[in-house]
C-alpha cells in the first residue's frame, strides 16, 4: 500500500459484531461491597468478581463523563486476586498508621 493514499473504509480495522448473548459491562455479574465519594464527580466502588475462574477484589474509580447521570468504570484503579486481599489489608493499615502518626488523619 502507498503511504501517500488516504485509507479506505475498507482498509480500517473492523470492529467484532455485536454480542446480543452477552450482557452488558456494567451487568457482568460484580458484587459491589462500599461505594464512598472520592470528589464531587468521582466515586470509588469495591467489588468482587470472577474473570477467568479467578476471584478478583477491585477497587475502582468510576466518573460520569458525559454528565449524564450514568458513571463508568475508569482505568483508575486496582484489581487483585482475592487471596491477596489479606496483603492489601495490612499494607493499608501500615498506611493509616504512618498517616496518624505525620498528623494527617485524627
Amino acid at each position: 500500500m502507498d503511504a501517500r493514499r488516504p485509507r479506505s473504509p475498507a482498509d480500517a480495522p473492523r470492529q467484532p459484531p455485536a454480542r446480543p448473548d452477552r450482557p452488558p459491562r456494567d451487568d457482568d455479574g460484580q458484587r459491589t461491597i462500599a461505594t464512598f465519594p472520592k470528589s464531587s464527580a468521582e466515586e470509588v466502588r469495591v467489588s468482587l468478581s470472577k474473570f477467568k475462574g479467578f476471584d478478583l477484589v477491585d477497587a475502582r474509580v468510576w466518573a460520569d463523563p458525559d454528565d449524564d447521570g450514568d458513571r463508568r468504570p475508569t482505568r483508575k484503579g486496582l484489581c487483585l486476586r482475592v487471596e491477596r486481599l489479606p496483603e492489601l489489608l495490612e499494607a493499608l493499615r501500615k498506611a493509616e498508621e504512618e498517616a496518624r502518626k505525620a498528623g494527617l488523619l485524627e
